[in-house]
């Protein structure tokens, strides 16, 4: 059997809430860990009163050491609370505080998972035997638990005078709306008389109530029964649901009288000439989601649900925030919801880079005509370098001619026993044109045949050469140009990126603007609103709703981050498959010039100038 770790804390303070702030909040929720909690009351005056243990009962401790030093509202909460199970001195505490696999923060103003807030109402009729002389008298209701749950010195009903027997109070009811934790709470009734004494009071837990009328017999302060004085209230328990469900519930739960009030609507516009197809539900904006919060002390008003065709009004006649019908051209809302959404998706559009757009830039523009004029410096060194060569072949034949004239008239008849050649320099045909048999002796000369073998080997080289050296040029030309052209891509990607997060961040601008400006609206609604009487109803009401926008607002952010994310990715991999395919035809490009390059390796022959 695992023994369980003990923790002791101690205080020197009266006020023991402290010990549930930070940083000591993290250490009372842990339930796996049995606590102590000792409080010393302070030194200084002669205060007699007590401290509130029922902070520490709720925050999760298992033992409190008691110091009660008056029969004051503290002890008398302590003992109602353990009164519940036959003064036994133990409770079994609530199912998620023995669970290990949860965690309970005991400021928390938001439901817990898997428990079911409440609704409560108390409407305090009249009372019996409160006291034996004519005095008035008037009740307070209090409800103790949770600091959100905990409402004190709000509702009381209005002092009936001179009858302490049977006053009738006969007030509206006291609506506690919320109560997050109804396990943990308790409702205190308190009976005074007009001069601020105590007469009796109650402490009931919340979870052993029961709705109707009940009669609530009255204990003196010290907790000891009596016998006559009690209280006749009506009590009202329900499961609390949100306002702007509420219309979703009514219409659940009395669907016959939300069928027959949609029915006299629509006799009623039938009535008045308004066809059912011309009747488009008007959406609520968002600042309308506010209005359900700040209308009626109820949570039984209805709101209207989106997904019915018609809204109508509820029973109670708190609707402010239905939908109304209106008569409007059909072709005006075809598809709203899809125009919004194409709208949204535009908004973040950014077209695909144009590479013919990107070869208009000078700076691509510039690297362009440097390529034209290399080329056409070297078509000019190898048109020199042909010349120069052509002139020096034309010499050595010239040469050779002569000297073989100059033989051929020194011996007329001699002939040369050479095979024909394959080809004859111009000037050997201008010079032999007049001499057949010169020109065949010239043919058949072996040094005229090794001359112009050279030099075809020679020239077929210098072609060659050229063309490689034109090759290589071109293929550098192509490796420059790519790489030219994948800087400006890039460039013009980190352009996208910019005003694609600049739109992002004009998106996220306007939606904190919107959201504030929702927050001021809904509050400003609750302030406005006449039905809710306190001003601790209201600022409840303004808690609530600013923690419900918070929660909201952190999920339209993330959202909007998610968005954002998704943008951001689908457009780097875009970049990504423009930079593959940039390089993909250039690879292709370069390819196809190697295999020009090789086809006219395979096909050349030997070439002379003739």
């Amino acid at each position: 059997m695992q023994t369980a770790t003990c923790k002791l804390l101690q205080s020197a303070s009266v006020d023991g809430e402290r010990f549930f702030s930070p940083p000591f909040s993290l250490f009372s929720v842990n339930f796996k860990v049995f606590f102590i909690t000792f409080e010393l009351k302070t030194c200084s005056g002669m205060a007699k009163t007590d401290s509130a243990f029922q902070i520490f009962w709720n925050a999760g401790c298992q033992m409190v050491s008691l110091n009660f030093q008056t029969p004051d509202v503290c002890m008398q909460l302590n003992q109602g609370k353990f009164e519940y199970n036959g003064a036994c001195g133990y409770l079994l505490k609530p199912d998620f505080m023995r669970r290990p696999d949860r965690n309970f923060d005991p400021f928390s103003e938001s439901p817990v998972d898997g428990v079911i807030a409440a609704h409560c109402s108390v409407r305090v009729i009249s009372g019996q035997f409160l006291c034996d002389r004519k005095v008035g008298t008037y009740v307070e209701v209090e409800m103790y638990g949770l600091p959100t749950d905990t409402i004190r010195k709000e509702h009381r009903t209005r002092t009936v005078p001179a009858n302490g027997l049977n006053p009738v109070y006969n007030e509206d009811p006291f609506v506690f709306r919320k109560v997050v934790l109804p396990e943990l709470a308790v409702l205190r009734f308190a009976v005074y008389d007009e001069n601020g004494r105590q007469l009796g009071q109650r402490i009931l837990p919340l979870e052993g109530l029961q709705a109707g009328y009940r009669h609530i017999s009255l204990r003196t302060e010290s907790n000891f029964s009596t016998v006559l004085p009690t209280l006749f209230v009506h009590l009202g328990l329900k499961t609390y649901v949100p306002d702007e469900l509420s219309g979703l519930v009514d219409a659940l739960a009395d669907p016959r009288a939300y069928l027959s009030q949609q029915e006299k609507l629509k006799e009623a516009l039938h009535n008045m000439g308004v066809d059912d197809a011309d009747i488009v539900d008007v959406p609520a904006n968002k600042n309308g989601s506010a209005k359900g919060a700040g209308g009626g002390a109820g949570a039984g008003r209805v709101q209207p649900n989106r997904n019915l065709k018609i809204n109508g009004s509820n029973s109670t006649g708190h609707d402010s925030n239905a939908a109304t019908p209106v008569v409007q051209p059909k072709e005006q809302h075809a598809n709203p919801g899809k125009t919004n959404s194409e709208t949204a998706e535009s908004k973040f559009k950014i077209d695909a880079i144009n590479v013919n757009e990107l070869k208009k830039d000078k700076i691509f523009i510039k690297l362009t005509k440097k390529f034209q004029k290399d080329i056409d410096d070297m078509k000019k060194r190898h048109q020199k370098q042909r010349d120069a060569c052509q002139k020096q072949q034309q010499t050595n034949v010239d040469k050779l001619m002569c000297d073989n004239q100059k033989q051929a008239k020194k011996k007329p008849s001699s002939g040369n026993n050479s095979a024909p050649g394959s080809s004859r320099h111009s000037s050997l045909s201008g010079r032999l044109s007049n001499s057949g048999a010169g020109i065949s002796e010239m043919s058949n000369n072996h040094k005229m045949r090794s001359l112009v073998s050279n030099q075809t080997d020679e020239w077929s080289s210098l072609i060659r050469r050229q063309e490689s050296e034109e090759f290589e040029l071109k293929k550098t030309h192509i490796r420059e140009e790519l790489e030219a052209l994948k800087k400006l891509t890039t460039d013009a990607q980190k352009q996208q990126l910019v005003a694609l997060k600049q739109k992002l961040e004009n998106e996220g601008r306007e939606l904190k603007q919107i959201q504030t400006k929702k927050s001021i609206d809904d509050t400003k609604i609750i302030q406005q609103d006449k039905t809710i009487k306190t001003k601790a109803e209201k600022d409840r009401r303004v808690k609530e709703l600013n923690e419900k926008n918070v929660k909201m607002f952190v999920e339209e952010r993330k959202r909007l981050a998610i968005k954002a994310e998704k943008h951001e990715e689908q457009l780097v991999k875009r970049h990504q498959d423009q930079n593959e395919t940039l390089e993909k035809d250039y690879a292709k490009v370069l390819e196809q010039e190697e295999m020009n390059y090789r086809e006219s390796l395979l096909a050349s022959r030997p070439e002379s100038i003739v």
